[in-house]
């Protein structure tokens, strides 16, 4: 009997491979995300030192009006720079979930092409054993015919 061969393979080939490049941009989008909300952290540490220099230099005998005023734009500044890395945190979630789902529907698909593939195997195979056990009832067939 000849060998198993999975007319479709190629297309199997073709969804491992999208499967294993959805995985990769699944991983570049968590690293991604991380460094985003690492970012959002830093300028968030920073907004909250600003406003401690601004408290610290309104207390009574403290700095000058222009002083002061700059310590606003400075926390106000700070505040925008919050405001923009959180934005960019919740564009990576967003891309981190495209990328996620991305990469189920290339897991689903190729699972699709493994079963196709298992099933036409396990065909074969039932149809090996039928043609064996065929063989094997006409050689006892013709066994017992040559008997009697």
């Amino acid at each position: 009997m000849k060998r198993f061969s999975f007319r479709l393979s190629p297309v199997l080939r073709l969804r491992r491979a999208a499967e294993q490049e959805a995985l990769r941009n699944l991983g570049d989008a968590r690293r991604g995300r991380d460094a985003a909300a690492e970012s959002a952290r830093t300028r968030l540490e920073e907004e909250q030192a600003a406003k401690v220099e601004q408290s610290a230099a309104q207390r009574p005998g403290g700095l000058a009006v222009p002083t002061l005023l700059a310590h606003q734009r400075h926390v106000a500044a700070a505040g925008r720079r919050v405001f923009e890395a959180r934005a960019a945190l919740a564009a990576q979630d967003a891309a981190l979930e495209e990328a996620r789902l991305a990469w189920i529907a290339a897991s689903r698909d190729r699972k699709a092409m493994d079963r196709l593939r298992e099933r036409r195997e396990s065909a074969w195979v039932a149809e090996g054993l039928r043609e064996e056990q065929k063989t094997i009832d006409e050689a006892a067939s013709r066994a017992g015919g040559a008997r009697g």
